[in-house]
């Protein structure tokens, strides 16, 4: 199309298909990477069209990826456009049992085989109602039922709560699990902005996006772990302990983000004019 659209003021905002270009099978002419390969690294030149990513980390890591493409530091970056509404107030019984959530579609690519695996081997926690395991989501169809019994999923398919339910239902966790199995190197994800908007502790594997938002968090409400056998043994830790787990306001980060996106909506009128 870019004979006919030259001369066509165009954006977009690259997001999930960017993966796809360092996933193998997806490299297949009917996958979506062999079509976003011929697109980003063969056919764009940094001119026309004009295209971001979700944060800066994701540019530096498309241009360590690929240096023999110049033309990839012509893209633009643009700050996730998450709003962020004022802290919740939340309180728990203490008689309750402790609230872990896996948040959004689960997918097998974000880990949920392992959060039920990582449920099955807190058992007994589950039994004696110390700790609940929550799915704020559904899962796909062909993900292993593997431990499953130990959880609670709340939607019969991946996205299949309203929004006023999954945030309810977030702000009801104690802390939010993080099992990517791709270390998302050029994926944002908006799921983790729902877990800061709602004040929740995060425990994650390590991940290079996280990594990104981590870098902005001065309270210490997001913990990276190497793998899911470490966060259990926090799990089991902090409740035999009966060490809380705390809230958090992010305030770095929301005032970080925010910063971001009015920037670039003036720069974005500056050019419309």
């Amino acid at each position: 199309m870019a004979p006919i659209l030259r001369k066509t003021r165009l954006r977009i905002v690259l997001h999930g298909e960017l993966e796809s270009l360092v996933i193998n099978e997806k490299q297949r002419i009917y996958k979506e990477g062999f079509w976003t390969k011929c697109a980003i690294l063969r056919l764009y030149r940094g001119d026309w069209p004009t295209l971001y990513v979700l944060g800066d980390g994701l540019r530096s890591r498309l241009m360590d990826r690929f240096p023999e493409k110049p033309q990839l530091s012509r893209i633009r970056i643009f700050t996730h456009p998450y709003i962020f509404g004022p802290v919740p107030a939340v309180t728990r019984p203490r008689s309750t049992p402790i609230r872990i959530g896996f948040v959004g579609a689960g997918r097998i690519v974000r880990g949920i085989e392992d959060f039920f695996l990582l449920a099955e081997s807190c058992a007994d926690l589950i039994e004696d109602r110390l700790v609940e395991f929550v799915v704020v989501g559904g899962v796909e169809r062909n993900a292993s039922t593997a431990g499953r019994q130990w959880v609670n999923v709340m939607a019969d398919r991946p996205t299949g709560l309203d929004t006023d339910k999954f945030s309810a239902e977030i702000c009801r966790l104690d802390a939010a699990v993080l099992l990517n199995r791709s270390k998302y190197s050029f994926t944002a994800s908006g799921s983790v902005f729902d877990i800061i908007n709602a004040g929740v502790e995060i425990f994650s594997l390590p991940n290079t996006y996280i990594d990104d938002i981590a870098r902005w968090d001065l309270e210490g409400g997001i913990r990276l772990f190497p793998d899911v056998q470490s966060i259990q043994d926090e799990i089991r830790v902090r409740l035999a302990d009966e060490r809380e787990f705390p809230r958090f306001g992010y305030s770095n980060i929301r005032a970080k983000l925010n910063a971001g996106n009015l920037a670039e909506m003036r720069l974005s009128l500056l050019e419309l004019k």
